[in-house]
Formats: C-alpha cells, structure tokens, sequence
C-alpha cells in the first residue's frame, strides 16, 4: 500500500484539485493508498481536507492541537506524517499541484521492487518536462543555489535535491525520518545526505513540473535557509573528518 503525504502549507487555493488528481491516477491503476495531509497555516485547507475525508475515508488531515501555533516547517510536517502512516510504500508530493502521480506506477514502484530503497524525481535530468518554468530569476537563484550546494556538502550525483516527488520503502522512511534535525526548506538535504551515510540504494527519474507562480520567499525564510544550509555544511564536514 502507499502512504502518500502533501504537507499543506496555506494550500486551500490548490488543495482540492490536487487530491482529485492523485485519488484519480491511484484508482484507475488500481493502488491501494491511503493520502496523509500534514496540515500548516491559517486558510481554509483544514475545512477543505475535513469535507473530503468525510466523503473518502482514505484522506486524512494531520493538524496540530493548536492551529495558530508557529509554524515548524515542511520537514517537521511530513515527519509527523511518516509516524502516522501505514503504508509498505511512503511518499510526498508538494501539495500545490507541481508534480504529477503519472510516475508512480510506471516508474516508482518497479524501482523500489527492484531494490531501490528511495526513488527521488528530478527536474534537471534528461527527459525531465518542465510544463511551466519558473520566472528567470527564480531560476537562477535555484541554480546559485544548486552550485553552492554542491560547492559546501556535495551530493554532486544528485542535480535536483529539493523537488517535492520522493518515494520510500517503508523502512527507509521510519529511520530517515526518525531524528530529523532541519525541518524547513533543506530537510531534503539531510534526507539524502542521511541515505548516503547509511547505504541506501537512491535512485533518480526525471518528472513532470510546473511553476505555480505562487513564491512564498520572504527575508526571514531566507536567513533561517542560509543558517540551516551552515549547520548541514558543518554536520557534513565533521562526518568527513570522522571517515578520515
């Protein structure tokens, strides 16, 4: 079965559809699923996904006991997700509609039955379709980033770190998950940087994207980003120095 997580972040404008599309391609391949939605933010996604559960028992709402409390990020959210589900097969997928389930059947679950411990989608690797680009600046920015990435931690293997379409094979989820220490924009990072300490098998598709126009960047994210992107360049270097 697969647990499919969208962490929901101010998502009532995208929330809806995006349910329908997944719920859509799982049944008309015949996938046994459950949907898992780690819910974040003060707009209507919590009515919404309480409406929707109601009318299909398979989607269920994750939300914290008090709504307005701070906000602990993406990571922390799909965390919270992972301790809750039950699938053999664990995976998240931005909730806003960016990505598609037309991969999975196709791609995702033969890797994993092949042996694969985590199947990560990319949107820079050949065969990649980008359906809608992000606006020129954004792009370089995620290309500085990228170099600076590359420059401070490696993973020099993986050109696309951050699009939100990874799968996991249960096991691999429950102990990369386990002790997450970035729980905002880089937990990805850790993620890989973690299946790479451990051994795990990682593998990587190309995936359809669009940019929804909607950025959410703001100066506080940015430098909360900057100190995370330090911490992991400082855990990196040090499990280097242990190695030698």
């Amino acid at each position: 079965m697969l647990t499919l997580i969208l962490p929901a972040y101010n998502e009532a404008t995208h929330i809806a559809a995006t349910l329908f599309h997944a719920v859509t391609v799982l049944q008309a391949r015949g996938i046994d699923y459950e949907i898992l939605v780690p819910i974040e933010g003060t707009d209507h996604t919590r009515g919404i996904i309480s409406m929707r559960s109601k009318r299909n028992p398979r989607i269920r709402g994750l939300w914290k006991s008090w709504p307005h409390e701070p906000r602990q990020g993406k990571g922390a959210a799909i965390q919270r997700a992972v301790r809750e589900a039950t699938g053999d097969i664990i995976g998240y997928m931005d909730a806003d509609g960016k990505t598609s389930l037309e991969h999975y059947a196709t791609e995702v679950v033969p890797l994993l039955q092949a042996g694969y411990d985590l199947v990560i989608g990319s949107r820079v690797l050949r065969g990649a379709c980008i359906a809608q680009p992000q606006a020129w600046y954004r792009r370089w920015g995620s290309r500085g980033f990228r170099w600076a990435l590359h420059a401070l931690i490696g993973l020099r293997d993986i050109p696309d770190t951050q699009a939100g379409y990874k799968f996991f094979r249960r096991e691999a989820a429950l102990d990369l998950f386990q002790d997450l220490r970035i729980t905002g924009y880089l937990f990805d990072i850790e993620l890989l940087l973690k299946a790479r300490q451990k051994g795990y098998r990682l593998a990587q598709i190309p995936i359809t994207w669009r940019d929804d126009g909607d950025s959410r960047l703001t100066l506080g994210w940015m430098v909360r980003t900057l100190g995370d992107l330090v911490r992991l360049w400082w855990a990196s270097s040090t499990e280097r120095g242990r190695r030698q």
